[in-house]
């Protein structure tokens, strides 16, 4: 697909005045020829200006085409059987700007998904909460590399256990948190823990039984090290851990002696005017007017935010997801550029079965120079187990961010992500 452009036709305004009198002058006859009489010389005309061609401006381009695919790749997703979609692209370098949605929000209620429906934004927090505990570690009230035993109760600490069965949660630190590699389990949506067989994560069970069960995070705890094992020692290497972002939670609130909402909104969602981002725990109003959650096509778990506490928990839209893209893009969120420099720090994913990928701190990155589309440069970006996600290709500068409102199958953002991509790609490479 060719970038489309329209042309200016210049028009160029010539005037041209030339004007001439021939005037006869009448004389009475005489008997003698009087001499002749002078003219006065012809008055000088002055020539005539040729106006100049008038500036041309330069014409915004036509983006209706790549709207059209875009919509297209939203409308898709509904096709295949999800309840809803929104998409959001965001290219300043071109001057674009596009959000579209399909599909229900709510559907016993047929309400509408909308460009703006909030919506949870579940593993896309780890990328919220590393943002704010490295701005907790810039005012010096934690420390990176300080183990959770000064943050958390030692009775938490103790049921932290390595492989092997040797306690290990004194040797776990906020940086092994914060960059997946402090080996504690995940216990969310992980299909690998399925111990009766039935192709659903156990915990997906337990939800699907009693979906109204509201979750303390010292349950989470207790399921997760009574039934599932450490993925290895702190350090070692990179593990998916919802329990890691759960842990992180309770360190914010210990430190700052407030709700994890309030830390979020007075050091990042207000400064960055992310009006319509809240985090939510247990049972929360607020997210009454929110796209619904959906487990397995007929679970609605919209109200009940404690399934993932402080994991998973905060509500957003595409358009203050972005902003906090940009500010992150632009250097706006961090006052010491090391605490950016700090998500940047990356660990493979390899051992986790995701041979390219690289963890940092609330991000993930592959770069496709060795790829057949090499064109497309780095992604660094943020998934969640309910579809969401948010691409950043910074050697493009443009952002890409959606979500479907339904869990399972897994990693369904991709059919909604990389066609969005591929429809923007020709327009950012062009020339």
């Amino acid at each position: 697909m060719k970038r489309l452009l329209s042309i200016f036709a210049v028009v160029f305004v010539v005037v041209i005045g030339c004007q001439s009198t021939d005037t006869e002058t009448a004389v009475e006859p005489r008997t003698t020829q009087p001499p002749p009489t002078e003219e006065p010389p012809p008055t000088a005309v002055p020539p005539t200006e040729t106006a100049p061609p008038p500036t041309e401006e330069p014409q915004a381009a036509d983006f209706s085409e790549l709207e059209q695919a875009l919509q297209g790749v939203v409308d898709a997703q509904v096709d295949a059987g999800f309840p809803g979609a929104i998409l959001m692209v965001d290219a300043p370098d071109l001057g674009f700007s596009w959000k579209g949605a399909a599909g229900m929000a709510d559907i016993e209620g047929e309400i509408p998904m909308e460009p703006e429906t909030p919506f949870h934004v579940s593993g896309i927090s780890d990328t919220l909460m590393a943002a704010l505990v490295l701005k907790l570690a810039e005012e010096g009230i934690v420390g990176l590399d300080d183990p959770i035993s000064q943050y958390l109760d030692a009775a938490i600490v103790a049921q932290l256990n390595g492989p092997d069965g040797e306690p290990y949660g004194e040797a776990i630190t906020v940086r092994h948190l914060l960059k997946g590699t402090s080996g504690v389990a995940g216990y969310f949506l992980r299909d690998e823990e399925d111990k009766d067989r039935s192709n659903t994560p156990d915990f997906i069970e337990i939800i699907v039984e009693d979906p109204d069960k509201v979750w303390q995070p010292e349950e989470i705890i207790a399921y997760t090290t009574a039934n599932l094992s450490p993925s290895s020692a702190p350090g070692e290497k990179y593990a998916a851990n919802d329990l890691g972002g759960v842990l992180l939670g309770m360190i914010v609130e210990t430190v700052t002696g407030s709700s994890l909402n309030e830390a979020y909104q007075t050091r990042l969602f207000e400064p960055l005017g992310m009006e319509n981002t809240f985090a939510v725990q247990g049972s929360d109003p607020r997210i009454g007017d929110i796209a619904h959650a959906y487990l397995l096509n007929s679970v609605d778990v919209t109200d009940n935010a404690s399934l993932s506490w402080f994991s998973n928990d905060v509500v957003s839209t595409v358009t203050d997801l972005d902003r906090f893209m940009r500010a992150w893009a632009d250097d706006k969120i961090f006052s010491d550029p090391a605490s950016k420099e700090a998500m940047m720090d990356w660990t493979s994913m390899a051992d986790a079965g995701y041979e390219g990928l690289y963890y940092g701190p609330g991000l993930i990155k592959f770069d496709f120079a060795q790829t057949e589309l090499p064109e497309i440069g780095e992604i660094m970006f943020q998934v969640s187990d309910w579809n969401g996600f948010v691409y950043y290709l910074p050697q493009h500068n443009v952002v890409l961010i959606g979500t479907l409102n339904r869990v399972m199958p897994f990693t369904s953002y991709d059919e909604l992500a990389f066609p969005a991509v591929m429809a923007i790609l020709p327009y950012v490479t062009e020339g």
